[in-house]
């Protein structure tokens, strides 16, 4: 699933619904631009998607499924946790 496309069904499952107003007043972006991205015309850059991952309440991984992206890569078992364990604690600091 597309970053975008995450981004929305997240917002709009919280209780109560968050607004694209409310995410862009709560990460200081544009609402047009929380709009492009929800639909995929924009990937954001890792700040953003820190920032809103921190707005919602939510990890980058729930977010933008990041450590599934790097499962490809060349980490072992150990190093992906670790690599998970990290970035959520960036998210959350």
């Amino acid at each position: 699933m597309k970053i975008g496309t995450n981004l929305q069904r997240i917002r709009k499952a919280k209780d109560p619904k968050i607004t694209q107003q409310d995410l862009a007043k709560a990460t200081g972006l544009s609402r047009s631009y929380l709009s492009d991205i929800e639909h995929n015309k924009y990937n954001p850059s890792l700040d953003t998607t820190i920032a809103l991952s921190n707005a919602l309440g939510v990890t980058l991984n729930e977010l933008d499924n990041i450590i599934n992206t790097i499962t490809n890569s060349d980490l072992d078992a150990k190093q992906l946790e670790l690599l998970e364990l990290y970035l959520t604690a960036l998210i959350r600091d």
